[in-house]
């Protein structure tokens, strides 16, 4: 990918890492459906979330 123009590279990434979201995002809702949903466990994910965001921005 050395010899390719920089948006060629990036476009190649950018389809890699969308096919290999989509793959993992099809796998984990196959499973989540097969377990009845908590409110605990969206209000966990919505919490780490958040608590990254000041970590990301360098706040924390």
């Amino acid at each position: 990918m050395a010899l390719l123009p920089s948006a060629i590279g990036t476009g190649f990434l950018a389809f890699g890492l969308i096919a290999l979201f989509y793959l993992v995002t099809e796998e984990l809702l196959i499973e989540a459906h097969e377990t009845p949903d908590c409110p605990w466990v969206t209000a966990m994910f919505f919490a780490g979330f958040l608590a990254l965001l000041p970590l990301e921005e360098g706040i924390g």
